[in-house]
């Protein structure tokens, strides 16, 4: 088989401010005995004291290390994790996703990325495609409590969902059908998550088979003869396209597998008969050479040259204790216990990586909030699943530099806790702080966390108490505010409205006084000519009634003016009786041409419906099959006439043959009988005679009586 690179992916991720805080309460639980060890390691005095373990409750500094590096990493995980028995079934279930993962940085790049691959336009990528179709995801994490909390955000997802570890906390009724190549067809239920065939180990050796929130057995509390039987056929119509339609939606859903790191590592063939094609790591310390891996990358394309590619990502918090040892490629035991507790090499490798994730502790950010640290998610799912040569590029997972094993005082710098300032806080001298404490005790200590990370709830409620008390005064002052907006825009409105009223009244007024100027001008006009009356009338009472002559003149201006006007009211009252009898005359133009449009109109109307009647009659079956009889016939006829015609034109074309033929041998017969006959004639010595051809008319058939 020709071995290929395959791709693996390295996505950094952060830490949230919560996170943070909890990490500050380990550092104030843990500074004492994690002094103590550091002096230890520094003055390689580690195996005089690898002796030194108590027994339980009672827990030496060594034991300390190791609650502190589970505590550490529980937490860069999700913060319900460093509790160390399992979260309800109920709060899982009833705790809303985006909530359930907003305190964990980890979680929520992996909600992203998870969603995104989800979500993907699969018609931008070829039918042929296996992105195309639905994708089988397997999704490892670190142990059963951390995979209930994964099933608990992905259920109600459009999803299949199939765990291979514990119990499940809602079966959704989805069933797994084994590949044919890789076993035998066997149908598998998702709460079928100890097969024998997924892992090999008995219920009893194995910590994972035991539930994570155990169910009650509820057929033990129902009468199997309390209610009647029912078929699983479908009588409904619509219940039966309902059906089928989400049988449809359902094939097209994408898997995913759950497991843990400890399932893969007890049987690394989990993973094979599935036919994965992504797998994504909540465990960075999962290498990519894993057997369970390997095998499903190198056991699949046996028949052709090139093995699967299988992308691996895995999700790895900058500068934790993790990230320390995967760059320094340093071997992490697997367990820590009372078996390996003398391993000194493995234990010193703990110890620096904790003491560089205290030192760097203060630089790691929350990636999700981050501008510089983004990933854009789609474009990475896209190049991912594509496999385009161009490849999206994710941000480097550097490792923070300046930790120095023998600086022991920047090492007891690192164990002084530092709670995380609040965002609204304007006296940082009020913040929470813890004291240290030298604990020997498991109880002791589970006391010491217990009451520390309620002190931070209940300083954390304090300031939002206090907080929320500011946003109400501001809210009441903003209230106030608008009130006052309110009456300044009242106070506006009425000054606009009398504003209004004003020009109303100021255009009212113009308008009067346009009137009342044009009344004014006529009523001049009327007194100037009331005024030339009246200097008229004056100036004829002016005269003298013993002044004929003047009265005389004035008779004769009045008489011309009189026939002047007489003569142009003639000339208008025959201007009027001409347009009169114009007018008649139109108007009888006119009720004669409306009589006219009217038959027209009339005519129209029985035309149309005539026109309508003769319309359905042919649209009709009689009409049509007489319309398509006559057709027939025409045609009938048509071609009778062109056969006619072709037959007229062969007889004549045969008649002008024949008589050309027939008029070329009687030319030949005349012509021999004339000169026969004129050689008896002139043989004889007498004048021809004209041979007369003679028919008788009488019948030679016998007649019978």
């Amino acid at each position: 088989m020709m071995k290929r690179k395959h791709r693996n992916y390295t996505i950094p991720v952060g830490m949230t401010t919560f996170q943070k805080d909890l990490v500050e309460i380990l550092v104030s639980l843990h500074a004492k005995s994690l002094s103590e060890e550091i002096a230890k390691w520094v003055s390689n005095s580690m195996l005089e004291a690898s002796s030194n373990s108590d027994v339980f409750p009672n827990v030496s500094t060594r034991q300390m290390t190791y609650i502190l590096d589970d505590a550490i990493r529980a937490i860069g995980n999700h913060p319900c994790l460093l509790v160390h028995h399992y979260m309800p079934r109920q709060v899982l279930l009833m705790e809303p996703s985006e909530r359930l993962f907003s305190t964990s940085d980890k979680l929520q790049n992996l909600s992203d990325f998870i969603h995104s691959i989800i979500l993907r336009d699969r018609s931008s990528y070829p039918k042929t495609s296996p992105c195309a179709s639905p994708l089988k995801i397997a999704l490892i994490s670190h142990n059963i409590r951390e995979v209930d909390i994964l099933e608990g955000f992905l259920l109600g997802k459009p999803i299949k969902l199939k765990r291979f570890v514990g119990t499940s906390l809602y079966d959704e009724k989805h069933v797994y059908i084994q590949n044919e190549n890789k076993g035998s067809l066997s149908h598998m239920n998702q709460n079928s998550t100890n097969n024998e065939d997924d892992v090999p180990i008995s219920r009893s050796t194995s910590n994972s088979s035991k539930s994570s929130t155990p169910v009650a057995d509820s057929s033990s509390n129902t009468n199997s003869h309390s209610h009647p039987h029912k078929d699983n056929y479908e009588y409904s119509k619509r219940r039966k396209r309902q059906r089928l339609i989400e049988n449809s939606k359902q094939n097209e859903e994408d898997w995913i597998f759950l497991t843990s790191t400890r399932h893969l590592n007890n049987n690394p063939n989990l993973l094979l008969m599935h036919d994965v094609d992504i797998i994504i790591s909540c465990d960075p310390l999962i290498d990519s050479n894993h057997p369970a891996i390997t095998t499903s990358r190198n056991s699949f394309n046996k028949s052709k040259s090139s093995s699967k590619d299988i992308p691996f990502i895995k999700f790895l918090v900058q500068d934790s204790p993790d990230h320390y040892i995967i760059k320094n490629h340093l071997d992490k035991a697997a367990n820590k216990n009372s078996n390996n507790i003398n391993n000194d090499d493995d234990y010193c490798n703990i110890l620096s990586s904790l003491c560089h994730f205290l030192t760097a502790r203060k630089n790691i950010i929350e990636t999700k909030n981050n501008d510089t640290h983004t990933i854009d998610y789609k474009k990475f799912t896209k190049n991912l699943l594509s496999k385009s040569a161009e490849e999206y590029i994710l941000p480097e997972c550097h490792l923070s530099t300046g930790f120095q094993n023998d600086n022991i005082e920047l090492l007891n710098e690192c164990l002084i806790p530092s709670i995380s300032n609040l965002h609204q806080t304007t006296n940082p001298d009020s913040n929470l702080k813890f004291d240290i404490k030298d604990i020997k005790n498991m109880n002791e200590y589970q006391l010491e966390l217990t009451k520390k990370t309620i002190e931070l709830m209940d300083y954390v409620q304090n300031e939002v108490s206090k907080k929320s008390l500011e946003i109400e005064y501001k809210r009441l002052k903003e209230t106030e505010r608008q009130d006052q907006l309110d009456e300044l825009k009242k106070n506006i409105g009425t000054l606009f409205k009398k504003t209004q009223d004003q020009e109303k009244l100021i255009n009212d007024s113009n308008k009067s006084l346009t009137h009342a100027t044009s009344e004014s001008s006529k009523l001049d006009q009327e007194l100037n000519f009331l005024k030339n009356n009246i200097n008229k009338l004056e100036s004829l009472l002016a005269i003298d009634d013993n002044d004929y002559t003047a009265l005389n003149m004035l008779m004769s201006q009045y008489s011309k003016e009189n026939n002047k006007l007489l003569d142009e009211k003639l000339s208008l009252d025959n201007k009027v009786q001409e347009i009169n009898t114009s007018n008649d005359e139109l108007r009888s133009k006119y009720q004669l041409t409306s009589k006219h449009a009217l038959d027209l109109a009339t005519t129209l109307k029985e035309v149309q419906k005539k026109h309508s009647i003769l319309k359905n009659e042919s649209s009709g079956p009689l009409g049509t099959t007489e319309l398509m009889s006559l057709e027939n016939e025409k045609q009938r006829l048509k071609d009778e006439i062109f056969r006619l015609e072709e037959q007229e034109k062969f007889m004549n074309d045969y008649a002008s043959i024949m008589e050309k033929h027939y008029k070329f041998n009687e030319g030949l017969n005349d012509s021999s009988k004339n000169f026969n006959s004129s050689n008896n004639s002139l043989g004889n010595g007498r004048n021809p005679i004209k041979r007369v051809r003679h028919r008788s008319t009488r019948s030679n058939t016998p007649s019978y009586t």
